[in-house]
């Protein structure tokens, strides 16, 4: 039948990615444009808010704090952020889908690189 449209690899794509999120104890992750100000400028980004699960991960894992302010404060210069709301603020590069898509997977790959210690 041919290969697959673009917007079908993308739903398999980003159905990969709800799993892994909630492998991870991540209840929510969404795309918002949201305005930051870096050197008192303020300007709109395209960005992940990482919303975590209460408690352990669904599945049993859970992601290391120490891993995860790792990766914000390495980031901070770009935007990211985690909130007092417990949401990690993830800058993404591009609004492009496919982009997005990656970056998310990247992302969900570093949350996953150290496990937790028990």
């Amino acid at each position: 039948y041919g290969t697959l449209p673009e917007t079908v690899e993308n739903l398999l794509t980003a159905g990969e990615i709800r799993l892994h999120a909630q492998q991870l104890g991540i209840a929510q992750i969404d795309r918002k444009r949201t305005q930051i100000e870096q050197n008192k400028v303020k300007t709109f980004v395209e960005m992940l808010h990482v919303k975590f699960a209460e408690g352990d991960g669904q599945l049993g894992k859970t992601i290391d704090p120490a891993t995860l302010m790792k990766l914000v404060s390495r980031n901070t210069k770009r935007g990211a952020q985690f909130t007092p709301q417990g949401v990690l603020r993830w800058p993404l590069s591009s609004a492009n889908s496919q982009d997005v898509l990656l970056e998310t997977i990247a992302l969900l790959d570093s949350l996953d690189a150290v496990p937790a210690s028990i």
